[in-house]
């Protein structure tokens, strides 16, 4: 059982990792705004958030979902990425993330990109794509399930 709450702790962390990193889209307009040649403070303090929590965020998942593989593994696993509409949660997830791909097309196609909708429909993306990727893997199974 104790093995179970670092498992969730891990994920949990994980999750706050990744949204971070989706959340980072929403600053990048204003970032871009107050940069000049010589002051670049604002698009580095976003591009370090950005990166460290990407990186942070999927190396504890990965290492943790390894670890619990080894240690406890789950009979009939399989590629967690791959379940699609699984549950009621990822249904959600992936009906806002099918969305946020067409919403991106339309803007595209309408040549609506310089908007900072562009921003908050990229910000929904890549966090819907997480979103799924957690809730789907075998290690939310393994803690939840």
């Amino acid at each position: 059982m104790e093995s179970r709450v670092k498992y969730k702790i891990a994920w949990i962390i994980a999750l706050i990792l990744l949204t971070i990193m989706s959340s980072t889209f929403l600053f990048m307009p204003f970032t871009a705004e107050l940069t000049t040649l010589t002051y670049k403070l604002p698009v580095i303090i976003v591009s370090c958030i950005f990166w460290l929590s990407l990186v942070g965020g999927v190396t504890i998942f990965l290492i943790t979902a390894i670890i619990r593989k080894k240690k406890e593994p789950l009979i009939e696993e399989k590629i967690g990425f791959i379940r699609v509409y699984s549950s009621p949660i990822l249904a959600y997830i992936d009906t806002t993330f099918i969305m946020a791909v067409i919403w991106i097309i339309v803007n595209i196609i309408s040549k609506y990109t310089d908007s900072y909708v562009m921003y908050i429909n990229i910000f929904i993306l890549m966090l819907s794509f997480n979103l799924h990727c957690l809730f789907s893997s075998n290690l939310y199974r393994y803690i939840f399930g």
